[in-house]
């Protein structure tokens, strides 16, 4: 368990469980959510059709924090999940960080037991993965956080492959990508249950190899 004091007219609870549904939290927070740059505020911004991910996030956010968040429909169709508490900011920014490429995982996130863990992975790539014939990828421009997952996902016991892709001539990061197959981890994929009926549940042969970390340097 982890206590903070609470010196905010709205209260928040002050012991949080470092359990399943907090890493799925933490999850979601690292592939969709940012930190105010005073710290004051979190903010998860989903595709408006995603419905049943911003319902969960708002669920989460008051079964932990006993926090109630707003939610704000955005011109470009998407939808923005607010928490207004410098309590929560900074203590979601002393577990992970704030920024695309910035995110950086804490010990006690990164040393958790597996079964807490295996729910931030289910948040990250429901948040931030795409569906592929083998299984899912999540592609960031953060080398740091993307090692950190590989690791957190062998802890996890399960298969993980991670590279660098290819960065083109106006981008200014390598976007680097950790796959989940669903050869060896089809449970994981199944928990998930992002676009399913795009991955082939029962590869053959070589379609999908167990994964490896692959650094070209």
């Amino acid at each position: 368990d982890r206590g903070f004091i609470n010196t905010q007219t709205k209260k928040v609870k002050n012991r949080i469980k470092l359990d399943y549904d907090f890493m799925l939290l933490i999850g979601y927070y690292l592939a969709e959510g940012h930190i105010s740059q005073n710290r004051d505020g979190v903010f998860f911004t989903f595709g408006s059709k995603e419905k049943e991910y911003i319902k969960e996030v708002i669920t989460l956010i008051y079964s932990i924090f006993g926090y109630e968040a707003t939610t704000k429909e955005n011109s470009d169709n998407s939808t923005t999940i607010s928490i207004h508490s410098r309590i929560i900011a900074e203590f979601i920014y002393s577990l992970a960080g704030s920024g695309f490429n910035k995110k950086s995982l804490s010990d006690i996130i990164k040393f958790s037991s597996p079964s807490s863990q295996i729910g931030l992975l289910v948040g990250a790539f429901r948040g931030d993965a795409c569906a592929i014939e083998e299984g899912l990828q999540l592609t960031l421009a953060n080398q740091t956080l993307i090692e950190e997952l590989f690791e957190i996902a062998l802890r996890c016991g399960l298969s993980p492959y991670m590279f660098r892709g290819y960065k083109n001539s106006i981008a200014n990061y390598f976007p680097y990508q950790l796959k989940i197959g669903a050869r060896f981890d089809k449970e994981f994929i199944l928990k998930v249950a992002k676009n399913i009926d795009k991955i082939n549940l029962t590869p053959q042969g070589n379609s999908a190899l167990r994964y490896f970390w692959f650094n070209e340097n």
